[in-house]
């Protein structure tokens, strides 16, 4: 398995060389600024939140983006609600699907990624 300095996981580097034998573009550990919010007391709060991959794909009206969240035992499963991560994508316009990947093995990952880019493609 060729590792990747940006991953933090088994799964994550399994994710990223799939991406790349794939020949997707993509960017990987984005952190995106939610929301800054006042506070009289406390002053300003400003929320950000991290998507492990970002994938611009070309769609028939123009470009979507999909989020990968690698749900798997040290992931987001462990840290995140389903709901929250469809919560905070969901404030971006440009963000058309999301995949949480929660199974562990190379070729499962493989077979559920190429499921979801034939998906969106055939939508």
């Amino acid at each position: 398995m060729e590792e990747c300095n940006s991953c933090q996981t088994r799964q994550e580097h399994y994710i990223a060389n799939i991406l790349d034998s794939l020949a997707l573009g993509y960017q990987q550990r984005i952190t995106v600024r939610i929301d800054e919010i006042e506070d009289g007391y406390l002053g300003s709060h400003k929320y950000y939140y991290t998507w492990d991959f970002f994938l611009e794909l070309e769609e028939e009206d123009g470009y979507g983006g999909l989020v990968i969240q690698a749900d798997g035992v040290n992931g987001h499963g462990t840290k995140y609600a389903l709901s929250d991560d469809v919560f905070q994508c969901a404030r971006f316009d440009y963000v058309k699907n999301i995949l949480h990947i929660e199974v562990e093995t190379e070729d499962e990952i493989r077979e559920l990624i190429v499921k979801a880019l034939d998906n969106i493609i055939d939508s």
